[in-house]
């Protein structure tokens, strides 16, 4: 629900609201192309793990679409965090596919400086620079 008095007192809330359902939606289209790939791939070499957990994984991105004009703007912003937060874990971890995905660390300060204070940004902010300065690659 949107607060009338806030809108009066900050007109760029419209525009945070305007971005935070845009990046949302993004997201999700990006997540459904990703999953009907990845479905088509497992249909030609099989099916593992890794289907089940893509699968759960892009759950939330479709719910967060269905029920976008419903939830605050703070819970959006929070949810796309945590999500390019865990995208970019996961190509720091594995540095397979989706070893370009560490790239989504930053995403996740500029989505906290668009909603949140400017300590919450300066701390997400230190977090991506320290993972994104300690990626090395598989070595062996």
């Amino acid at each position: 629900m949107i607060n009338k008095s806030l809108l009066r007192k900050c007109p760029l809330f419209i525009y945070q609201i305007k971005l935070i359902n845009f990046m949302a939606r993004f997201w999700s289209i990006g997540a459904i192309c990703a999953l009907i790939l990845t479905q088509v791939r497992a249909l030609s070499i099989g099916w593992s793990i890794q289907d089940v957990i893509n699968f759960f994984f892009i759950c939330p991105f479709i719910i967060l679409t269905l029920f976008l004009g419903k939830l605050p703007l703070q819970l959006k912003a929070i949810f796309l965090i945590i999500a390019n937060m865990a995208i970019g874990f996961i190509g720091f971890y594995k540095m397979g596919m989706l070893a370009g995905s560490v790239f989504l660390f930053p995403m996740g300060t500029i989505i906290t400086a668009l909603v949140f204070s400017k300590r919450a940004t300066i701390f997400m902010a230190i977090i991506s620079l320290l993972l994104l300065c300690f990626i090395q690659g598989n070595r062996m």
